[in-house]
Protein backbone atom coordinates (compact mmCIF):
# COMPACT_ATOMS: atom_id res chain seq x y z
CA UNK A 1 0.00 0.00 0.00
CA UNK A 2 1.35 3.39 -1.00
CA UNK A 3 1.83 5.81 1.90
CA UNK A 4 1.79 9.53 1.36
CA UNK A 5 3.89 11.91 3.39
CA UNK A 6 1.44 14.70 4.22
CA UNK A 7 4.24 17.03 5.21
CA UNK A 8 5.92 16.72 1.82
CA UNK A 9 2.60 17.03 -0.02
CA UNK A 10 1.78 20.23 1.85
CA UNK A 11 5.21 21.75 1.22
CA UNK A 12 5.69 24.47 -1.42
CA UNK A 13 7.19 21.97 -3.87
CA UNK A 14 4.46 19.38 -3.19
CA UNK A 15 1.65 21.90 -3.68
CA UNK A 16 3.29 23.17 -6.90
CA UNK A 17 3.58 19.67 -8.41
CA UNK A 18 0.10 18.54 -7.37
CA UNK A 19 -1.54 21.74 -8.60
CA UNK A 20 0.26 21.68 -11.97
CA UNK A 21 -0.58 18.00 -12.54
CA UNK A 22 -4.22 18.42 -11.51
CA UNK A 23 -4.82 21.57 -13.59
CA UNK A 24 -3.02 20.09 -16.65
CA UNK A 25 -5.15 16.95 -16.40
CA UNK A 26 -8.35 18.99 -16.20
CA UNK A 27 -7.35 21.06 -19.26
CA UNK A 28 -6.39 17.98 -21.28
CA UNK A 29 -9.58 16.07 -20.42
CA UNK A 30 -11.69 19.13 -21.22
CA UNK A 31 -10.06 19.39 -24.67
CA UNK A 32 -10.54 15.69 -25.32
CA UNK A 33 -14.27 16.17 -24.72
CA UNK A 34 -14.69 19.69 -26.13
CA UNK A 35 -11.80 20.35 -28.54
CA UNK A 36 -13.07 23.78 -29.57
CA UNK A 37 -11.78 23.98 -33.15
CA UNK A 38 -12.96 21.09 -35.33
CA UNK A 39 -10.28 18.67 -36.53
CA UNK A 40 -9.21 19.16 -40.19
CA UNK A 41 -10.24 15.53 -40.87
CA UNK A 42 -12.27 13.10 -38.80
CA UNK A 43 -9.28 10.74 -39.08
CA UNK A 44 -7.23 13.25 -37.03
CA UNK A 45 -9.88 13.67 -34.33
CA UNK A 46 -8.08 12.25 -31.27
CA UNK A 47 -4.66 13.51 -32.31
CA UNK A 48 -6.14 16.96 -32.86
CA UNK A 49 -7.81 16.99 -29.43
CA UNK A 50 -4.59 15.93 -27.71
CA UNK A 51 -2.59 18.61 -29.57
CA UNK A 52 -5.16 21.27 -28.67
CA UNK A 53 -5.02 20.26 -25.03
CA UNK A 54 -1.22 20.26 -25.01
CA UNK A 55 -1.11 23.73 -26.56
CA UNK A 56 -3.57 25.07 -23.99
CA UNK A 57 -1.48 23.62 -21.15
CA UNK A 58 1.70 25.21 -22.53
CA UNK A 59 0.04 28.56 -23.19
CA UNK A 60 -1.44 28.62 -19.69
CA UNK A 61 1.71 27.35 -17.99
CA UNK A 62 2.84 30.82 -16.72
CA UNK A 63 -0.56 31.55 -15.16
CA UNK A 64 -0.78 28.06 -13.63
CA UNK A 65 2.80 28.21 -12.32
CA UNK A 66 2.30 31.66 -10.75
CA UNK A 67 -0.92 30.43 -9.16
CA UNK A 68 0.86 27.33 -7.83
CA UNK A 69 3.55 29.57 -6.26
CA UNK A 70 0.90 31.74 -4.59
CA UNK A 71 -1.47 29.04 -3.30
CA UNK A 72 0.79 27.81 -0.41
CA UNK A 73 0.58 31.28 1.16
CA UNK A 74 -3.22 30.99 1.31
CA UNK A 75 -3.89 27.38 2.31
CA UNK A 76 -1.22 27.06 5.03
CA UNK A 77 -1.01 28.77 8.39
CA UNK A 78 2.10 30.93 8.47
CA UNK A 79 3.14 31.82 12.05
CA UNK A 80 3.82 35.48 12.70
CA UNK A 81 7.58 35.23 13.07
CA UNK A 82 9.41 38.51 13.48
CA UNK A 83 11.94 39.01 10.69
CA UNK A 84 13.88 42.12 9.96
CA UNK A 85 14.53 43.45 6.49
CA UNK A 86 17.31 41.56 4.65
CA UNK A 87 17.23 38.90 7.36
CA UNK A 88 19.08 35.65 6.51
CA UNK A 89 16.50 33.80 8.57
CA UNK A 90 13.71 35.12 6.35
CA UNK A 91 15.50 34.06 3.15
CA UNK A 92 16.07 30.61 4.67
CA UNK A 93 12.41 30.45 5.68
CA UNK A 94 11.22 31.26 2.14
CA UNK A 95 13.99 29.37 0.34
CA UNK A 96 11.60 26.61 -0.83
CA UNK A 97 9.43 29.10 -2.68
CA UNK A 98 12.46 30.75 -4.33
CA UNK A 99 13.87 27.40 -5.53
CA UNK A 100 10.44 26.39 -6.85
CA UNK A 101 10.19 29.68 -8.76
CA UNK A 102 13.62 29.06 -10.33
CA UNK A 103 12.61 25.51 -11.30
CA UNK A 104 9.34 26.80 -12.80
CA UNK A 105 11.29 29.37 -14.84
CA UNK A 106 13.62 26.65 -16.16
CA UNK A 107 10.69 24.40 -17.12
CA UNK A 108 8.91 27.29 -18.84
CA UNK A 109 12.08 28.14 -20.80
CA UNK A 110 12.36 24.56 -22.09
CA UNK A 111 8.66 24.39 -22.94
CA UNK A 112 8.48 27.77 -24.66
CA UNK A 113 11.72 27.58 -26.64
CA UNK A 114 11.83 23.88 -27.53
CA UNK A 115 8.52 22.07 -27.13
CA UNK A 116 5.94 24.71 -28.09
CA UNK A 117 7.28 25.42 -31.64
CA UNK A 118 7.38 21.68 -32.40
CA UNK A 119 3.80 21.13 -31.24
CA UNK A 120 2.61 24.16 -33.22
CA UNK A 121 4.41 22.84 -36.28
CA UNK A 122 2.71 19.45 -35.87
CA UNK A 123 -0.66 21.21 -35.56
CA UNK A 124 0.10 23.12 -38.77
CA UNK A 125 0.96 19.80 -40.47
CA UNK A 126 -2.44 18.39 -39.53
CA UNK A 127 -4.15 21.49 -40.91
CA UNK A 128 -2.23 21.35 -44.20
CA UNK A 129 -2.82 17.63 -44.60
CA UNK A 130 -6.54 18.21 -44.16
CA UNK A 131 -6.50 20.92 -46.85
CA UNK A 132 -4.40 18.76 -49.17
CA UNK A 133 -6.83 15.87 -48.70
CA UNK A 134 -9.77 18.04 -49.73
CA UNK A 135 -7.85 19.47 -52.71
CA UNK A 136 -6.78 16.00 -53.87
CA UNK A 137 -10.27 14.61 -53.41
CA UNK A 138 -11.74 17.40 -55.55
CA UNK A 139 -9.08 16.96 -58.25
CA UNK A 140 -9.67 13.19 -58.33
CA UNK A 141 -13.40 13.75 -58.77
CA UNK A 142 -12.77 16.25 -61.58
CA UNK A 143 -10.46 13.86 -63.47
CA UNK A 144 -12.83 10.94 -62.93
CA UNK A 145 -15.70 12.97 -64.37
CA UNK A 146 -13.85 13.34 -67.69
CA UNK A 147 -12.55 9.75 -67.73
CA UNK A 148 -8.89 10.50 -66.96
CA UNK A 149 -8.49 7.66 -64.51
CA UNK A 150 -4.69 7.61 -64.39
CA UNK A 151 -4.63 11.21 -63.11
CA UNK A 152 -7.52 10.46 -60.76
CA UNK A 153 -5.53 7.54 -59.31
CA UNK A 154 -2.58 9.88 -58.63
CA UNK A 155 -4.70 12.15 -56.43
CA UNK A 156 -6.55 9.25 -54.85
CA UNK A 157 -3.15 7.87 -53.85
CA UNK A 158 -2.48 11.12 -51.98
CA UNK A 159 -5.82 10.80 -50.20
CA UNK A 160 -5.02 7.19 -49.29
CA UNK A 161 -1.67 8.17 -47.75
CA UNK A 162 -3.26 10.90 -45.63
CA UNK A 163 -6.31 8.87 -44.62
CA UNK A 164 -5.78 5.11 -45.26
CA UNK A 165 -9.08 3.51 -46.22
CA UNK A 166 -10.93 6.83 -45.99
CA UNK A 167 -14.66 6.28 -46.54
CA UNK A 168 -15.07 9.58 -48.42
CA UNK A 169 -13.12 8.32 -51.44
CA UNK A 170 -13.50 4.53 -51.04
CA UNK A 171 -16.11 4.18 -53.79
CA UNK A 172 -14.22 6.41 -56.21
CA UNK A 173 -10.95 4.57 -55.50
CA UNK A 174 -12.56 1.19 -56.21
CA UNK A 175 -13.89 2.45 -59.53
CA UNK A 176 -10.52 3.98 -60.38
CA UNK A 177 -8.73 0.69 -59.70
CA UNK A 178 -11.16 -1.17 -61.98
CA UNK A 179 -10.84 1.37 -64.80
CA UNK A 180 -7.05 1.45 -64.65
CA UNK A 181 -6.86 -2.34 -64.60
CA UNK A 182 -9.08 -2.49 -67.70
CA UNK A 183 -6.76 -0.04 -69.44
CA UNK A 184 -3.72 -2.07 -68.46
CA UNK A 185 -5.21 -5.29 -69.82
CA UNK A 186 -6.05 -3.61 -73.12
CA UNK A 187 -2.54 -2.23 -73.60
CA UNK A 188 -0.70 -5.44 -72.64
CA UNK A 189 -1.12 -7.83 -75.57
CA UNK A 190 0.73 -10.75 -74.06
CA UNK A 191 3.51 -11.55 -71.66
CA UNK A 192 7.07 -12.13 -72.89
CA UNK A 193 6.69 -15.85 -72.12
CA UNK A 194 3.66 -16.17 -74.41
CA UNK A 195 5.35 -14.04 -77.07
CA UNK A 196 8.19 -16.51 -77.31
CA UNK A 197 6.13 -19.64 -76.81
CA UNK A 198 5.70 -20.53 -80.46
CA UNK A 199 9.17 -19.51 -81.54
CA UNK A 200 11.05 -21.42 -78.87
CA UNK A 201 13.08 -24.46 -79.72
CA UNK A 202 16.35 -24.87 -81.47
CA UNK A 203 18.31 -27.92 -82.42
CA UNK A 204 17.76 -30.77 -79.98
CA UNK A 205 20.31 -31.33 -77.35
CA UNK A 206 21.30 -34.76 -78.73
CA UNK A 207 22.54 -35.40 -82.30
CA UNK A 208 20.25 -37.88 -84.18
CA UNK A 209 21.79 -41.38 -84.46
CA UNK A 210 20.02 -42.58 -87.62
CA UNK A 211 18.88 -41.05 -90.91
CA UNK A 212 15.24 -41.82 -90.04
CA UNK A 213 15.48 -39.91 -86.77
CA UNK A 214 17.10 -36.97 -88.54
CA UNK A 215 14.36 -36.96 -91.24
CA UNK A 216 11.64 -37.03 -88.58
CA UNK A 217 13.19 -34.07 -86.77
CA UNK A 218 13.70 -32.19 -90.03
CA UNK A 219 10.06 -32.61 -91.08
CA UNK A 220 8.96 -31.41 -87.62
CA UNK A 221 11.24 -28.35 -87.83
CA UNK A 222 9.88 -27.56 -91.30
CA UNK A 223 6.31 -27.71 -90.01
CA UNK A 224 7.28 -25.34 -87.15
CA UNK A 225 8.90 -22.94 -89.69
CA UNK A 226 12.35 -23.47 -88.25
CA UNK A 227 13.80 -23.54 -91.71
CA UNK A 228 17.48 -23.29 -90.78
CA UNK A 229 17.09 -26.23 -88.41
CA UNK A 230 15.13 -28.21 -91.02
CA UNK A 231 17.84 -27.69 -93.67
CA UNK A 232 20.61 -28.73 -91.24
CA UNK A 233 18.74 -31.86 -90.10
CA UNK A 234 17.81 -32.89 -93.67
CA UNK A 235 21.43 -32.52 -94.77
CA UNK A 236 22.53 -34.61 -91.77
CA UNK A 237 19.96 -37.29 -92.68
CA UNK A 238 21.43 -37.54 -96.22
CA UNK A 239 24.92 -38.02 -94.83
CA UNK A 240 23.75 -40.74 -92.46
CA UNK A 241 21.77 -42.58 -95.17
CA UNK A 242 24.73 -42.95 -97.52
CA UNK A 243 25.06 -42.53 -101.31
CA UNK A 244 22.37 -44.03 -103.59
CA UNK A 245 19.78 -44.90 -100.95
CA UNK A 246 16.13 -43.84 -101.15
CA UNK A 247 16.49 -41.89 -97.88
CA UNK A 248 19.26 -39.84 -99.48
CA UNK A 249 16.89 -38.67 -102.21
CA UNK A 250 14.14 -37.84 -99.69
CA UNK A 251 16.64 -35.97 -97.50
CA UNK A 252 17.88 -33.95 -100.49
CA UNK A 253 14.32 -33.02 -101.44
CA UNK A 254 13.50 -31.97 -97.86
CA UNK A 255 16.71 -29.92 -97.63
CA UNK A 256 15.86 -28.20 -100.92
CA UNK A 257 12.39 -27.30 -99.68
CA UNK A 258 13.84 -25.88 -96.44
CA UNK A 259 16.45 -23.82 -98.29
CA UNK A 260 13.86 -22.43 -100.70
CA UNK A 261 11.87 -21.35 -97.66
CA UNK A 262 14.96 -19.63 -96.26
CA UNK A 263 15.70 -17.87 -99.55
CA UNK A 264 12.29 -16.82 -100.74
CA UNK A 265 9.91 -16.62 -97.83
CA UNK A 266 9.56 -13.84 -95.20
CA UNK A 267 11.57 -14.20 -91.96
CA UNK A 268 10.22 -16.57 -89.35
CA UNK A 269 8.43 -15.35 -86.25
CA UNK A 270 11.57 -15.89 -84.22
CA UNK A 271 13.75 -14.06 -86.71
CA UNK A 272 11.25 -11.21 -87.05
CA UNK A 273 11.06 -10.82 -83.29
CA UNK A 274 14.83 -10.84 -82.95
CA UNK A 275 15.18 -8.22 -85.69
CA UNK A 276 12.48 -6.07 -84.10
CA UNK A 277 14.26 -6.17 -80.75
CA UNK A 278 17.52 -5.32 -82.50
CA UNK A 279 15.91 -2.29 -84.15
CA UNK A 280 14.36 -1.25 -80.83
CA UNK A 281 17.72 -1.42 -79.07
CA UNK A 282 19.38 0.48 -81.89
CA UNK A 283 16.75 3.26 -81.79
CA UNK A 284 17.15 3.52 -78.04
CA UNK A 285 20.90 3.75 -78.30
CA UNK A 286 20.66 6.46 -80.97
CA UNK A 287 18.29 8.46 -78.70
CA UNK A 288 20.68 7.97 -75.79
CA UNK A 289 23.68 9.12 -77.83
CA UNK A 290 21.73 12.19 -78.97
CA UNK A 291 20.75 12.96 -75.33
CA UNK A 292 17.07 12.52 -76.13
CA UNK A 293 16.69 11.14 -72.63
CA UNK A 294 12.91 10.87 -72.46
CA UNK A 295 12.58 8.96 -75.76
CA UNK A 296 15.47 6.70 -74.79
CA UNK A 297 13.87 6.00 -71.41
CA UNK A 298 10.59 4.74 -72.88
CA UNK A 299 12.37 2.70 -75.59
CA UNK A 300 14.55 0.85 -73.09
CA UNK A 301 11.58 0.43 -70.76
CA UNK A 302 9.74 -1.37 -73.58
CA UNK A 303 12.84 -3.37 -74.45
CA UNK A 304 13.23 -4.57 -70.85
CA UNK A 305 9.67 -5.91 -70.91
CA UNK A 306 10.75 -8.29 -73.72
CA UNK A 307 14.34 -8.99 -72.67
CA UNK A 308 14.51 -8.47 -68.89
CA UNK A 309 17.90 -10.21 -68.65
CA UNK A 310 19.63 -8.12 -71.30
CA UNK A 311 22.52 -6.36 -69.47
CA UNK A 312 22.87 -3.70 -72.19
CA UNK A 313 19.19 -2.79 -71.97
CA UNK A 314 19.38 -2.57 -68.16
CA UNK A 315 22.48 -0.38 -68.26
CA UNK A 316 21.12 1.98 -70.93
CA UNK A 317 17.78 2.18 -69.15
CA UNK A 318 19.48 3.43 -65.97
CA UNK A 319 21.49 5.95 -67.98
CA UNK A 320 18.39 7.31 -69.71
CA UNK A 321 16.48 7.45 -66.41
CA UNK A 322 19.28 9.50 -64.88
CA UNK A 323 19.31 11.76 -67.94
CA UNK A 324 15.54 12.31 -67.63
CA UNK A 325 16.05 13.68 -64.13
CA UNK A 326 17.91 16.66 -65.64
CA UNK A 327 14.95 17.89 -67.66
CA UNK A 328 11.84 16.26 -66.10
CA UNK A 329 10.54 14.26 -63.16
CA UNK A 330 8.04 11.44 -62.68
CA UNK A 331 4.73 12.19 -61.04
CA UNK A 332 4.97 9.13 -58.80
CA UNK A 333 7.88 10.86 -57.02
CA UNK A 334 5.34 13.22 -55.50
CA UNK A 335 4.82 11.41 -52.23
CA UNK A 336 2.81 14.39 -51.05
CA UNK A 337 1.71 13.03 -47.71
CA UNK A 338 5.04 12.23 -46.10
CA UNK A 339 6.92 15.49 -46.23
CA UNK A 340 6.23 18.90 -44.71
CA UNK A 341 3.07 20.23 -46.37
CA UNK A 342 1.80 23.75 -46.95
CA UNK A 343 -1.14 24.94 -49.04
CA UNK A 344 -1.82 28.24 -50.74
CA UNK A 345 1.87 29.21 -50.65
CA UNK A 346 2.88 32.54 -52.23
CA UNK A 347 6.50 33.54 -52.84
CA UNK A 348 8.12 36.74 -54.12
CA UNK A 349 11.57 36.00 -55.52
CA UNK A 350 14.20 37.98 -57.47
CA UNK A 351 14.49 37.04 -61.16
CA UNK A 352 17.20 38.81 -63.12
CA UNK A 353 16.61 42.55 -62.77
CA UNK A 354 12.93 42.01 -61.98
CA UNK A 355 10.86 39.79 -59.72
CA UNK A 356 8.81 36.64 -59.88
CA UNK A 357 5.64 35.97 -57.88
CA UNK A 358 4.64 32.33 -57.54
CA UNK A 359 1.53 30.80 -56.03
CA UNK A 360 1.06 27.06 -55.44
CA UNK A 361 -2.06 25.17 -54.44
CA UNK A 362 0.07 22.81 -52.37
CA UNK A 363 3.76 22.27 -51.72
CA UNK A 364 5.47 19.28 -50.13
CA UNK A 365 8.97 19.77 -48.75
CA UNK A 366 11.82 17.32 -48.24
CA UNK A 367 15.43 18.07 -47.33
CA UNK A 368 16.67 17.53 -50.90
CA UNK A 369 13.60 18.30 -53.04
CA UNK A 370 10.14 19.84 -53.06
CA UNK A 371 7.04 19.19 -55.16
CA UNK A 372 4.27 21.63 -56.00
CA UNK A 373 0.80 21.24 -57.51
CA UNK A 374 -1.13 23.90 -59.39
CA UNK A 375 1.58 26.57 -59.74
CA UNK A 376 0.98 30.01 -61.22
CA UNK A 377 4.04 32.14 -61.93
CA UNK A 378 4.06 35.82 -62.89
CA UNK A 379 7.29 37.56 -63.89
CA UNK A 380 7.79 41.34 -63.81
CA UNK A 381 10.56 43.46 -65.25
CA UNK A 382 12.61 46.04 -63.34
CA UNK A 383 9.81 48.62 -63.77
CA UNK A 384 7.18 46.23 -62.30
CA UNK A 385 5.57 45.67 -65.71
CA UNK A 386 4.26 42.14 -66.47
CA UNK A 387 6.83 40.18 -68.49
CA UNK A 388 5.38 36.66 -68.82
CA UNK A 389 3.03 34.23 -67.14
CA UNK A 390 3.26 30.47 -66.66
CA UNK A 391 0.78 27.85 -65.44
CA UNK A 392 2.39 24.59 -64.29
CA UNK A 393 0.31 21.52 -63.30
CA UNK A 394 3.24 19.92 -61.44
CA UNK A 395 6.55 21.46 -60.44
CA UNK A 396 9.69 20.15 -58.76
CA UNK A 397 12.29 22.19 -56.85
CA UNK A 398 15.85 20.88 -56.71
CA UNK A 399 19.17 22.05 -55.24
CA UNK A 400 21.76 22.88 -57.91
CA UNK A 401 25.36 22.72 -56.71
CA UNK A 402 27.56 25.55 -58.00
CA UNK A 403 31.10 26.56 -57.04
CA UNK A 404 30.49 28.03 -53.60
CA UNK A 405 26.82 27.41 -52.81
CA UNK A 406 23.72 25.46 -53.70
CA UNK A 407 21.10 27.27 -55.77
CA UNK A 408 17.46 26.40 -56.43
CA UNK A 409 16.22 24.98 -59.75
CA UNK A 410 12.61 24.51 -60.86
CA UNK A 411 11.54 21.68 -63.20
CA UNK A 412 8.27 22.21 -65.08
CA UNK A 413 7.92 18.93 -67.04
CA UNK A 414 6.29 15.90 -65.40
CA UNK A 415 6.20 12.39 -66.90
CA UNK A 416 4.36 9.17 -66.26
CA UNK A 417 6.80 6.40 -65.43
CA UNK A 418 5.13 3.86 -67.75
CA UNK A 419 2.85 5.62 -70.25
CA UNK A 420 4.89 7.66 -72.74
CA UNK A 421 1.77 9.50 -73.91
CA UNK A 422 1.12 10.98 -70.47
CA UNK A 423 3.13 14.13 -69.72
CA UNK A 424 2.41 17.50 -68.21
CA UNK A 425 4.01 20.60 -69.71
CA UNK A 426 3.78 24.26 -68.59
CA UNK A 427 1.49 26.71 -70.39
CA UNK A 428 3.51 29.88 -71.04
CA UNK A 429 2.24 33.25 -72.21
CA UNK A 430 4.45 36.19 -73.10
CA UNK A 431 3.25 39.54 -71.77
CA UNK A 432 5.97 41.90 -72.96
CA UNK A 433 9.08 39.73 -72.81
CA UNK A 434 10.00 36.32 -74.18
CA UNK A 435 9.22 33.61 -71.61
CA UNK A 436 11.97 31.17 -70.59
CA UNK A 437 12.69 28.33 -72.97
CA UNK A 438 13.02 24.76 -71.86
CA UNK A 439 11.56 22.81 -68.95
CA UNK A 440 13.65 24.33 -66.15
CA UNK A 441 14.45 27.68 -64.57
CA UNK A 442 17.43 28.43 -62.33
CA UNK A 443 16.76 30.89 -59.51
CA UNK A 444 19.15 33.26 -57.81
CA UNK A 445 18.10 31.73 -54.51
CA UNK A 446 20.15 29.54 -52.19
CA UNK A 447 18.53 26.20 -51.38
CA UNK A 448 18.73 26.80 -47.62
CA UNK A 449 16.97 30.14 -48.11
CA UNK A 450 14.24 28.42 -50.12
CA UNK A 451 13.66 25.94 -47.29
CA UNK A 452 13.58 28.86 -44.84
CA UNK A 453 11.00 30.70 -46.97
CA UNK A 454 8.85 27.58 -46.97
CA UNK A 455 9.08 27.35 -43.19
CA UNK A 456 7.98 30.98 -42.95
CA UNK A 457 4.71 30.07 -44.69
CA UNK A 458 3.82 28.08 -41.57
CA UNK A 459 3.94 31.25 -39.50
CA UNK A 460 6.59 33.09 -37.50
CA UNK A 461 5.32 31.49 -34.28
CA UNK A 462 6.26 28.05 -35.60
CA UNK A 463 9.88 28.95 -36.35
CA UNK A 464 12.51 27.66 -33.91
CA UNK A 465 14.27 30.49 -32.10
CA UNK A 466 17.59 29.74 -33.84
CA UNK A 467 15.95 30.28 -37.27
CA UNK A 468 14.63 33.75 -36.41
CA UNK A 469 18.03 35.48 -36.70
CA UNK A 470 18.80 33.55 -39.88
CA UNK A 471 15.46 34.63 -41.34
CA UNK A 472 16.10 38.26 -40.40
CA UNK A 473 19.44 38.17 -42.26
CA UNK A 474 18.31 36.16 -45.30
CA UNK A 475 14.76 37.00 -46.37
CA UNK A 476 14.87 40.79 -46.67
CA UNK A 477 14.93 40.48 -50.48
CA UNK A 478 12.03 38.04 -50.58
CA UNK A 479 9.12 40.22 -49.47
CA UNK A 480 9.64 40.05 -45.69
CA UNK A 481 10.67 42.74 -43.19
CA UNK A 482 13.70 41.73 -41.09
CA UNK A 483 12.38 43.76 -38.13
CA UNK A 484 9.50 41.29 -37.75
CA UNK A 485 11.87 38.42 -37.02
CA UNK A 486 14.15 40.56 -34.83
CA UNK A 487 11.22 41.68 -32.69
CA UNK A 488 9.93 38.10 -32.49
CA UNK A 489 13.37 36.92 -31.37
CA UNK A 490 13.42 39.48 -28.53
CA UNK A 491 9.85 38.60 -27.60
CA UNK A 492 10.66 34.87 -27.68
CA UNK A 493 13.66 35.31 -25.35
CA UNK A 494 11.94 37.88 -23.12
CA UNK A 495 9.00 35.69 -22.13
CA UNK A 496 10.97 33.00 -20.27
CA UNK A 497 13.68 35.41 -19.04
CA UNK A 498 11.18 37.82 -17.49
CA UNK A 499 9.18 34.98 -15.95
CA UNK A 500 11.58 34.69 -13.00
CA UNK A 501 11.38 38.38 -11.91
CA UNK A 502 7.60 38.19 -12.29
CA UNK A 503 7.50 35.01 -10.18
CA UNK A 504 9.57 36.68 -7.44
CA UNK A 505 7.21 39.67 -7.40
CA UNK A 506 4.35 37.18 -7.01
CA UNK A 507 6.17 35.63 -4.05
CA UNK A 508 6.41 39.09 -2.49
CA UNK A 509 2.65 39.58 -2.87
CA UNK A 510 1.99 36.08 -1.55
CA UNK A 511 4.12 36.77 1.54
CA UNK A 512 2.53 40.16 2.15
CA UNK A 513 -0.98 38.69 2.03
CA UNK A 514 -0.27 35.26 3.53
CA UNK A 515 -2.75 33.55 5.83
CA UNK A 516 -2.20 34.76 9.41
CA UNK A 517 -4.71 32.26 10.76
CA UNK A 518 -5.95 28.90 9.74
CA UNK A 519 -7.61 29.25 6.30
CA UNK A 520 -11.18 28.18 5.69
CA UNK A 521 -13.03 27.18 2.53
CA UNK A 522 -12.52 30.53 0.76
CA UNK A 523 -8.83 29.70 0.40
CA UNK A 524 -9.64 26.64 -1.71
CA UNK A 525 -12.02 28.65 -3.89
CA UNK A 526 -9.06 30.84 -4.81
CA UNK A 527 -7.44 27.86 -6.57
CA UNK A 528 -9.89 28.35 -9.44
CA UNK A 529 -9.90 32.15 -9.37
CA UNK A 530 -6.14 32.70 -9.20
CA UNK A 531 -5.35 31.24 -12.68
CA UNK A 532 -7.84 33.65 -14.25
CA UNK A 533 -6.24 36.62 -12.51
CA UNK A 534 -2.73 35.43 -13.29
CA UNK A 535 -3.58 34.79 -16.95
CA UNK A 536 -4.82 38.36 -17.29
CA UNK A 537 -1.62 39.61 -15.65
CA UNK A 538 0.55 37.48 -17.96
CA UNK A 539 -1.30 38.66 -21.09
CA UNK A 540 -0.90 42.28 -20.00
CA UNK A 541 2.84 41.78 -19.45
CA UNK A 542 3.21 40.00 -22.82
CA UNK A 543 1.52 42.83 -24.73
CA UNK A 544 3.83 45.37 -23.13
CA UNK A 545 6.93 43.28 -23.83
CA UNK A 546 5.83 42.76 -27.44
CA UNK A 547 5.18 46.48 -28.02
CA UNK A 548 8.42 47.52 -26.33
CA UNK A 549 10.33 44.94 -28.40
CA UNK A 550 8.94 46.27 -31.69
CA UNK A 551 9.58 49.87 -30.66
CA UNK A 552 13.15 49.14 -29.55
CA UNK A 553 14.02 47.28 -32.78
CA UNK A 554 12.68 50.13 -34.93
CA UNK A 555 14.20 52.89 -32.80
CA UNK A 556 17.46 51.41 -31.51
CA UNK A 557 18.17 48.77 -34.12
CA UNK A 558 18.54 45.08 -33.37
CA UNK A 559 21.88 45.36 -31.53
CA UNK A 560 20.71 48.30 -29.43
CA UNK A 561 17.43 46.50 -28.64
CA UNK A 562 19.34 43.41 -27.44
CA UNK A 563 21.52 45.53 -25.15
CA UNK A 564 18.51 47.42 -23.76
CA UNK A 565 16.61 44.16 -23.20
CA UNK A 566 19.54 42.53 -21.38
CA UNK A 567 20.04 45.57 -19.16
CA UNK A 568 16.32 45.86 -18.38
CA UNK A 569 16.01 42.16 -17.54
CA UNK A 570 18.98 42.36 -15.18
CA UNK A 571 17.57 45.45 -13.46
CA UNK A 572 14.17 43.78 -12.98
CA UNK A 573 15.72 40.62 -11.56
CA UNK A 574 17.91 42.53 -9.08
CA UNK A 575 15.02 44.80 -8.11
CA UNK A 576 12.70 41.84 -7.48
CA UNK A 577 15.30 40.14 -5.30
CA UNK A 578 15.89 43.34 -3.30
CA UNK A 579 12.16 43.81 -2.72
CA UNK A 580 11.82 40.17 -1.64
CA UNK A 581 14.78 40.39 0.74
CA UNK A 582 13.41 43.63 2.24
CA UNK A 583 10.26 41.90 3.50
CA UNK A 584 9.82 41.44 7.24
CA UNK A 585 7.49 39.60 9.52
Amino acid sequence: MIKFNKKKLSSVQGVFILYMLASSTVILVFNLIYPGETAPLAYFSWRWRFVQGSLDIMNLFPALALSALTIPFGIKFWPMEKFTAFSPQFLKFIRGSILTAIAAAAIYTAIFLLVLPSVRDYQADLRYQGRLYRISKQEAQNYAAVGQWAEAAQFLGICEQIWPGGPEVAKLKAESDIRNEETRLKTVSSSPENRYERVKGALPGEVPLTAAEAMTLAEKALQEERFYDAHWLATLAGRLAGTGSAETVSAAQLASRAWNAVSSMAPTARESEAYRLYRLKRDGYEALAGEDWIRAYYIFLELLSFTPNDPDAEKHFRMSEEGCSRTAFFVDEMDLATGGIITGAVFSLPLGLGRMVMRLSSLTIFSDSAYGVGAEIFAFDRDARPAWRMEVPYIKFLPLSLENETRTTMLFRALDRVDKDLRWEPIVRGMGEAPPEGPLLNLNLAWKDFLLLVDLRRGVDNLPVQDLIEAANAVGNFGHLPQIFQAEFIHRIARPVLFLPLAIFILVLGWRYRAMKRPRYWAYLMMGILPVVMHGLVQFARSWVNNIGIWSVITLGFSGAIIAFAAGSLVLLVLSLIILAAQNG
